[in-house]
């Protein structure tokens, strides 16, 4: 509205007048019904035809090239690349060139369909459409900047109480944990209780409806809390993790509390799956260690064996293998970190020699399934 009250008046006449004074109760209906139905991107793209159809208009009227209306083909550019928004935007920016280009060209070719202008006149619209162009722009800069601070001011305060309310939630489910579960184990046992005395049909049956009811909400309080205390003590830990990358992770490890629990190996024991996973690992372990075209994975091992030694010592009687032993010290770290325990400095550095170790093993796994790890005889000649 600004760029049109201020263009059109340079034809100096009274139909430029009239059409300014059009355009701009057209604008302001335009403006105020896109509002009201919220449909700021359709009002905003009717704006634009209107600037496209009125620009030529004033720039035929007040001298063309010799008048200030050249310069407001500019805002005209800057107010499409603020208001409009994908495929609109290209197809404007693309409209307001070809519009440009096709104005000068007819004004080039046929000078005598633009108005005459004075020298002084001209000089005057076009410092003076220098100087609002320019002004307008930097209001319009300056208020994106504005409006882009304040978003950001509002999504650092967005993300600083989603953290607070995950530490809340993560707080009162640690600290909930016996308060919930105790009274639940109390009508398990209760209910225990009148399952083995002598009590008519109906009753036995309803104690065994509650019974069951109990243990299901008990199982899923369980997982919540498990999943919680995963929250805190491990993704928590992950700086910088998008929301959707979050979510990921929490699937990952509810799905893997479900396996275990299907499986029975809560407490110890491994699923069938990293069984499976374990033994191929192993097979390939040992094919390496044979091979002498892989130092470098045998100089690894023997950095990480002091320390696979050392945890088969500490298992007991029945010590697992080299390989199972490193993903039981894994198993154990992330148990520490989930009951939040402290972890020694030795502890540390045995578990970041035994990853690096596995991350070797893992690289070649991958490569093996490929069948880019051990190439043919014919190959290596």
């Amino acid at each position: 509205m600004i760029a049109l009250l201020l263009i059109m008046p340079m034809g100096r006449n009274l139909g430029n007048i009239l059409l300014m004074i059009l355009s701009l109760l057209a604008m302001g209906i335009i403006v105020e019904v896109s509002i009201k139905k919220s449909r700021i991107q359709t009002g905003a793209t009717a704006i634009s035809v209107l600037l496209l159809l009125l620009f030529p208009i004033s720039y035929f009227t007040a001298g063309g090239f010799y008048s200030g209306v050249p310069e407001w083909f500019i805002f005209c550019y800057v107010y499409v690349c603020i208001t409009l928004r994908g495929r609109r935007l290209w197809v404007f920016l693309l409209l307001c060139m070809a519009e440009t280009l096709l104005c000068y060209g007819i004004a080039f070719y046929f000078p005598e369909l633009v108005a005459k202008s004075s020298m002084q006149s001209s000089f005057f619209d076009s410092a003076f459409s220098v100087i609002m162009v320019g002004l307008l722009t930097s209001v319009l800069l300056m208020f994106l900047n504005r409006m882009y601070e304040e978003e950001n001011i509002l999504s650092q305060q967005q993300k600083k109480e989603i953290e607070e309310l995950n530490r809340a939630e993560n707080h009162f489910f640690s600290s909930m944990s016996h308060e919930i579960r105790t009274p639940i184990n109390t009508i398990i046992g209760l209910n225990e209780i009148i399952l083995r005395s002598d009590v008519p049909e109906d009753v036995a049956e309803n104690a065994k409806n509650i019974q069951d009811a109990s243990k299901l909400l008990l199982t899923l309080i369980n997982d919540t809390l498990d999943i919680s205390k995963i929250k805190k003590n491990v993704i928590d830990r992950f700086d910088g993790l998008t929301p959707e990358q979050r979510r990921q992770m929490e699937e990952w490890y509810e799905s893997l509390i479900d396996m275990m629990r299907r499986e029975g190996v809560e407490k110890s024991g491994h699923l069938q799956l990293n069984k499976n996973v374990i033994i191929q690992l192993t097979d390939l372990h040992l094919a390496l260690l044979k091979d002498p075209r892989f130092p470098e994975y045998t100089a690894e091992f023997y950095k990480t064996l002091p320390y696979i030694v050392e945890l088969r010592a500490k298992a007991g009687e029945n010590p697992a293998g080299e390989i199972e032993t490193c993903f039981n010290a894994l198993y154990g770290m992330l148990m520490l970190r989930l009951q939040g325990k402290e972890i020694s400095v030795q502890t540390m550095e045995a578990v970041a020699q035994i990853s690096k170790f596995l991350a070797i093993l893992a690289n070649d796994f991958n490569l093996d399934r490929e069948e880019k790890l051990f190439p043919p005889e014919e190959d290596l000649n």
